[in-house]
């Protein structure tokens, strides 16, 4: 089997995370993107993994949540760490 690149688990994590997130602060991705200075549609690309983050990007993300930037490279998805 093949194993994904670096990148792109990372793009995953961090669209998980802002989803998480942004989700849990009860913030649509519109009025996200109007906290970070960002269009509703890159919010978007980032969820769904669509799009490689630049560190400046990571910042104003986490600046829009309320977070640290490392916040958003820590899983925070809780239904991951359930034993199955």
């Amino acid at each position: 089997m093949k194993k994904k690149p670096l990148s792109a688990s990372l793009n995953k994590l961090v669209g998980d995370n802002v989803h998480v997130f942004r989700a849990g602060a009860k913030l649509s991705q519109e009025a996200l993107a109007e906290l970070c200075g960002m269009k509703r549609t890159y919010v978007g690309a980032i969820e769904r993994a669509e799009v490689d983050v630049r560190l400046t990007t990571l910042g104003k993300l986490a600046e829009g949540l309320n977070l640290e930037p490392y916040e958003l490279l820590i899983d925070a998805n809780p239904r991951r760490h359930l034993k199955r």
